[in-house]
C-alpha cells in the first residue's frame, strides 16, 4: 500500500485493544496518514470481526475492487508464465490474446472509482464497458481452465 500523501510504503503495525488484533497501516513521513481511526465506535466490532473471521467489514465496502486487485497481478503473472492452454483453444498466442482481454476487464474493475479520460479504461462509457464485459465473461467460461 501506498501512503496518500507521499507515495511511499505504508508499514503495517499490530495494535491490541482490549485483547483483540488491529493491523493498521502507517507512513514515515509527516501526513500522520493511517488507515485505521482509532477513535471510530466501531474499531472494537472491526476487531472481533478480524478475530472471528479473519477480516473485517471494510474489507467488503468496495468487494468488487478488493477482489480485483486480488486476481489482477496473479492473472497477470498466470499469463507470463503460463506454458500451457485449454484444449478449445488452437495457440499459446490466441491463449495469451484471452487472457489480456481478462486482465483489461480486472484493470477496469480495480479503477472503477476512479475517473478515466481514456473510454477502453471507463466502466461509464460504451468501449469500456464492451471491454469490460467480454473479459468478465471470458474470465467465466475459462475459469476452469486457469491452473498452472
Amino acid at each position: 500500500m501506498k501512503c496518500e500523501h507521499c507515495g511511499g510504503e505504508l508499514i503495517p503495525i499490530d495494535i491490541d485493544i482490549d485483547g483483540y488484533y488491529i493491523k493498521a497501516w502507517i507512513c514515515n513521513c509527516n501526513s500522520d496518514y493511517d488507515t485505521l481511526n482509532l477513535t471510530d465506535d466501531r474499531v472494537i466490532e472491526w476487531a472481533k470481526q478480524r478475530d472471528e473471521l479473519g477480516f473485517d467489514e471494510r474489507e467488503i465496502w468496495s468487494l468488487q475492487t478488493r477482489i480485483s486487485n486480488y486476481i489482477l497481478p496473479r492473472l497477470k503473472l498466470y499469463r507470463d508464465i503460463s506454458v500451457g492452454r485449454p484444449g478449445n483453444v488452437s495457440t499459446i498466442e490466441e491463449w495469451h490474446d484471452i487472457l489480456d482481454k481478462m486482465i483489461k476487464a480486472f484493470e477496469i474493475s480495480s479503477l472503477i472509482f476512479e475517473h478515466r479520460s481514456d473510454p477502453n479504461y471507463n466502466i461509464n462509457t460504451e468501449e469500456g464497458y464492451n471491454i469490460y464485459k467480454e473479459g468478465m465473461e471470458l474470465f467465466k467460461e475459462y475459469f476452469l481452465d486457469l491452473w498452472y
